[in-house]
């Protein structure tokens, strides 16, 4: 398996498909702000929104690389506004990315 198709594969196991995991994609859809926010009381853990913010900064970066682009902007509002913004971005990032690797040779 080639770096390219090894790529693809795993935005596909992450973002498209249902593996261990259901897919990011439809995790997301009809999360809301206020569930991202989200965090056990005493334990020491991430809300969504931090972990996907973690996902789509790498992911950006990723896909900036392909691109030769090295700017990249991370939210800091918790409103429903910034969160669906978030969520937007996370959609564009994985499909730039599968495009991206779809249509390199």
């Amino acid at each position: 398996m080639s770096k390219k198709e090894l790529l693809q594969s795993g935005i596909n196991q992450v973002f498209y498909e249902e593996e261990r995991s259901p897919p990011l994609s439809e995790a997301l859809k009809n999360l809301t702000a206020t569930q991202a926010c989200w965090q056990p009381k005493g334990n020491a853990a991430n809300t969504i929104w931090e972990n996907v913010n973690h996902l789509l900064i790498f992911k950006e970066r990723l896909l900036s690389r392909l691109h030769k682009d090295d700017t990249f902007v991370a939210p800091q509002n918790n409103d429903e506004e910034a969160w669906q913004e978030t969520v937007k971005r996370t959609l564009h990032v994985y499909d730039a990315l599968q495009s991206s690797l779809v249509s390199r040779h």
